[in-house]
């Protein structure tokens, strides 16, 4: 075997081990960020769920809060029809439900940031695999063409 024979074969070997590592580097960058996505979207289904978790509590917190005005008004001998004690049972349920109403939309919002972080991280993997196949062919048409001048 001449040594024009060996360096050419040399070439090849590189340019096709080099477009290899390129494929396999963007198929585990690819893998990562698949699994990486899947998480984000685990952890906004969950953010929604833990959301939901906490109106249920405000929900509790509001039974009490009202039996504890109800029970301060019976034992001040207020008339628990009156507008008084109607007006303040009312502002309760008003100034709950808003709270209620911030708890679900605090809870979409980091849910929406998390599934949008999923996407672009599903993104990034798809263009890393891109690149991995973009940068075999190149080491592959680069071989090819060192190959071509070492033969010449």
């Amino acid at each position: 075997m001449t040594v024009l024979a060996v360096g050419v074969a040399t070439l090849a070997v590189g340019a096709v081990v080099g477009a290899g590592s390129s494929l396999a580097a963007g198929r585990t960058a690819e893998k990562i960020a698949d699994r990486n996505a899947a998480i984000g979207r685990i952890q906004a289904v969950d953010t929604l769920a833990r959301g939901e978790e906490e109106v249920q509590f405000v929900g509790l917190q509001k039974k009490a809060i009202k039996g504890e005005q109800v029970a301060a008004f019976a034992g001040q001998n207020v008339d628990l029809g009156s507008d008084v004690v109607s007006s303040v049972s009312l502002n309760t349920d008003l100034v709950i439900e808003s709270e209620i109403e911030s708890i679900r939309n605090n809870a979409a919002r980091q849910a929406w940031g998390l599934a949008v972080g999923a996407q672009n991280v599903q993104f990034g993997g798809d263009v890393a695999k891109r690149q991995g196949v973009t940068q075999a062919v190149s080491s592959l048409l680069g071989g090819t063409a060192n190959i071509a001048l070492a033969a010449s």
